[in-house]
């Protein structure tokens, strides 16, 4: 582009332009192939889709429920887990809090409301 502009300065501009505009419009697909809700009709519909085959068929759709069953015990277990480290940084939180409280020294309420720490 530098050198288009250069040599003859409407080669540098016709490329930026090129380079601005048309190359972006000429490489992207569609927002249709690239969205997320394309892809899941996509792969929803492969899953759905009858083979023909009545043996497959129902094998298949035993597969899927065993699938989505193993799936909502994953889900289960990641909620589970989630809530066991909530109870450990909670448990941390208050060991730290607790060290910082003993740290301080015996706090005195000076009949005021509000406490005043001893020394």
């Amino acid at each position: 582009m530098v050198i288009g502009f250069i040599v003859f300065w409407p080669i540098g501009l016709a490329f930026l332009v090129w380079k601005l505009w048309g190359e972006g419009k000429m490489c992207r697909q569609s927002r249709w192939s690239d969205s997320r809700w394309a892809r899941k009709a996509h792969r929803e519909d492969g899953l759905r889709r009858k083979s023909g085959n009545l043996a497959f068929d129902e094998y298949k759709a035993s597969e899927l429920e065993r699938l989505e069953r193993e799936r909502q015990r994953l889900a289960e277990e990641q909620k589970a887990f989630g809530a066991f480290l909530n109870e450990l940084k909670m448990a941390k939180d208050r060991e730290e809090f607790d060290r910082f409280m003993a740290s301080r020294g015996p706090i005195i309420d000076n009949g005021e409301g509000a406490p005043s720490q001893a020394g």
